[in-house]
């Protein structure tokens, strides 16, 4: 069967009952509980092009109670017995499209691909994963309307935004709320990560974990016509550890002198990504941080506390204005000189800075370095000249 939703359309093999009860078509709404409708292979169909991957879903209307056809029509074809010699008579495309009332349902989804579709792949965004849906439906002319909330279950999520993907134990709701003085309502979706793994997109293993994340979408003036959709996204990474400070050396130049060697962190952020802006801030703290620098090993703790000022998210590119990397209680083992001491540090603050996000990322800043003072690097230099 070929089926759609304005420009949403997608082939699929299809099994439905459908239970109908309306006592008095004139005056009542018709109750379909307990119908179920099945897909089997469906596949999304966009812009004369067919996604490669098929899904199946299972649905089942628990309680459901919509009026199906206009006033009008009821007055003038209804004669208040045969509701399917009605329904029969009545253009499908008349009587969805004015479909009204309430739909508590739930479901089986086997892919959750159809969210990307729906956020339109905003900020590099896509969802995979299996779950289980339930919620209710408040349906007026055929769309959602304020009332509505889905909750979607799967203990295997995929969610992939800006560079990054995520995959742990997850919950996502749908809720539709009033725009106070737009005529349609806008869609705000919650996803909840727990004890997830986080990881760049072409790495093999993931060295962020543990990582509580929370994204919260907001579709403004949520229509399914064809058209932009005004789409911000926030990022609250509430707590997350990495295990190998190494994978940071893929951030940094491919000739430079120094590289991590061994090293823990603790990882925080909360952003917002909007169509031509960003704002929020990133915070990453470690201690006991190894690296080498030639022959030398320097041992210290990092503090970097990245600021977004502004952005363009599809671009991958950032304002970081503001940020500030510190590295303080530094010892320098070298061959010949060794340097010690807790009360060492060295700063560097960006008054200006602009980042695009790629592998290794990058920077155009005006920035102010301070130090502590320069014995630890006469030690290094001493080791690298004798």
């Amino acid at each position: 069967a070929d089926m759609g939703l304005r420009q949403y359309n997608f082939s699929t093999d299809l099994d439905f009952a459908i239970k109908l009860l309306n006592p008095a078509i004139r005056t009542s709404s018709t109750r379909f509980d307990g119908s179920y409708i099945k897909l089997t292979g469906a596949r999304l169909q966009r812009e004369q092009r067919a996604d490669t991957g098929t899904w199946d879903a299972a649905f089942k209307l628990n309680k459901g109670e919509l009026s199906l056809l206009d006033q009008e029509v009821k007055k003038e074809r209804g004669d208040g017995l045969d509701l399917l010699k009605l329904l029969g008579e009545t253009n499908t495309r008349e009587m969805l499209g004015n479909a009204d009332g309430t739909v508590d349902f739930e479901a089986h989804v086997s892919s959750l691909a159809w969210i990307s579709v729906l956020l339109s792949e905003k900020f590099h965004s896509s969802f995979s994963g299996r779950g289980d849906m339930q919620g209710r439906l408040e349906i007026r002319d055929s769309l959602p309307r304020p009332g509505t909330r889905a909750q979607i279950n799967s203990e295997e999520l995929q969610v992939s935004f800006l560079d990054y993907i995520s995959e742990g134990e997850g919950e996502i709701v749908f809720v539709v709320k009033d725009d106070i003085g737009g005529e349609l309502p806008d869609w705000h979706m919650a996803v909840d990560l727990t004890e997830a793994n986080l990881k760049r997109s072409g790495e093999t293993a993931a060295l962020i974990v543990d990582a509580d994340i929370a994204l919260r979408a907001m579709i403004e003036d949520m229509t399914f016509e064809k058209g932009r959709k005004e789409l911000s996204l926030a990022l609250l990474i509430e707590s997350a550890n990495v295990t190998d400070m190494a994978a940071f050396n893929s951030y940094l130049p491919p000739d430079s002198p120094i590289a991590i060697t061994e090293g823990t962190a603790e990882l925080n952020a909360d952003i917002l990504l909007k169509q031509d802006d960003a704002d929020g801030w990133l915070t990453l703290r470690s201690e006991d941080l190894l690296l080498r620098a030639d022959e030398q090993e320097v041992e210290g703790n990092l503090k970097a506390d990245i600021t977004l000022a502004g952005g363009i998210p599809e671009e991958m590119t950032f304002d970081i204005s503001g940020s500030s990397l510190r590295l303080d209680e530094v010892t320098v083992r070298g061959k010949d000189e060794t340097f010690e001491e807790d009360d060492w540090y060295a700063q560097i603050d960006l008054s200006k800075g602009v980042t695009t996000w790629t592998q290794p990322p990058e920077l155009d800043a005006t920035a102010r370095i301070t130090i502590r003072d320069s014995r630890p690097v006469v030690a290094m230099f001493s080791n690298r000249v004798r």
